[in-house]
Formats: structure tokens, sequence, C-alpha cells
């Protein structure tokens, strides 16, 4: 697998990137800094990767046990870089950024209402066999409803 995350991130979100999932903070999520814990991003953003493949009609393709394999997140990362507290409103736009041979990269960039960037998130997946325990290259159906939705991030000129 190759690193293709080449540093820290602006959440800049690609212009054909449509999809959006909004969802407010809970009280339960705040620290006692008054800010959203941060371990809470990643569930943030592994929430919007659902509903997105919903929306992209995936769902069943990724649920576990699906064709004999399962997805496993094999990297996450979080530029952080704004604070976000208590019942704020906050919109996820998520996109792909690779479809690899036996991988999903996504990216999910989170602002405000008001469209001021909170975090860049980015999360990997290998799709697994579940007899071998190896990578297994992704369904062809699973590539082909995603292609539309791969896009590099705004100013990134890595291929």
């Amino acid at each position: 697998m190759t690193d293709d995350v080449t540093g820290p991130k602006t959440g800049a979100i690609p212009e054909g990137a449509r999809f959006r999932h909004t969802l407010r903070t809970r009280f339960f999520e705040v620290d006692v800094h008054g800010q959203v814990h941060n371990a809470y991003y990643l569930v943030y953003a592994e929430q919007a990767i659902t509903e997105f493949l919903k929306d992209q009609d995936c769902a069943e393709l990724i649920e576990p046990g699906a064709g004999g394999s399962n997805f496993v997140v094999v990297r996450s990362a979080v530029d952080y870089l704004r604070p976000l507290g208590f019942d704020q409103t906050l919109v996820l736009a998520v996109w792909v950024r690779r479809l690899g041979r036996s991988s999903l990269s996504f990216a999910v960039s989170m602002t405000t209402e008001a469209g001021d960037i909170v975090a860049a998130v980015d999360i990997v997946w290998v799709c697994k066999d579940i007899a071998t325990g190896r990578s297994t290259p992704l369904a062809p159906v699973l590539v082909e409803r995603l292609r539309g939705t791969v896009f590099s991030d705004p100013g990134d000129s890595t291929p």
C-alpha cells in the first residue's frame, strides 16, 4: 500500500465533490476544555463515509461478509484546523481520493455552517478476504459505482 497522503491538508473541497452529510455535536462529545474531543472527529468521518456509500448505492457491497470479504481501516489521519464546541452544526463533504486494487482512500472535509474549515480527515480501507485474511481486489461493481466520486484535493499535484 502506498501512502497517498502527502502532508497537512487544508480541508479544501474539490469542485466536483457533491456529497454532504450534516450533524450536530452533542454534549457528551465535549471534553473538560469545552471542545469536542479529538476522537469524535473520526467517528463523524466514519458516519459520513457510511452515508456517502449508501448515497452511491454501495451499502450492500460493504456489508461485513459481502462477497466473502470485509473492509478494515488501515490508516486514519486528522488535521485539526479549528475547535468545535457543543451543539454546533457540522457539514461533512466526502469523496474518494483514490481507488486502489484492494483499497479505498476517503477524504472528509468538515466545515461549520458558515463554511469555516474545521478539520481534514483521511481514511484508508482495505478489502480483506475473510478466509485468508489477505487483501483482495475490490468488487468491480463497487469500483464502477465509485469511479465518478474520485477527486484529487484542490492544488494537489500528485497523480
